[in-house]
């Protein structure tokens, strides 16, 4: 929160206050102030916080306990899924069509 350039007078509750198309968390309320939820996520460290598709939040004290699914910032492909899918034999064509729905893939050059 430092980084933000806010103080947070109170902390004994994190709410979700606004969430994308995906179902992102894109703003978090954090006791008074207001924080843009991926640039929180940045903040602290992507391997604790994997994602913004959050499910749960609680405080405990001085313990926040955030669940969700999901890793990453939720936009396109995934390098690991693809590689995961290509090692299951899985063509380009249909690890794309597996991120990009409604999609048509065309040859441009033919």
């Amino acid at each position: 929160m430092q980084k933000t350039g806010q103080k947070i007078t109170e902390f004994s509750k994190i709410e979700i206050v606004e969430k994308g198309p995906s179902g992102r968390a894109t703003k978090l309320k954090i006791g008074n102030a207001t924080v843009q939820a991926p640039s929180f996520r940045i903040e602290l460290g992507s391997k604790k916080m994997k994602s913004t598709k959050i499910e749960s939040i609680s405080v405990s004290g001085n313990q926040i306990t955030i669940k969700g699914i999901g890793y990453g910032h939720g936009v396109g492909l995934s390098q690991w899924g693809a590689y995961q899918l290509a090692n299951e034999g899985k063509k380009a064509k249909q690890i794309l069509e597996h991120y990009y729905k409604d999609i048509e893939i065309v040859n441009l050059w033919d």
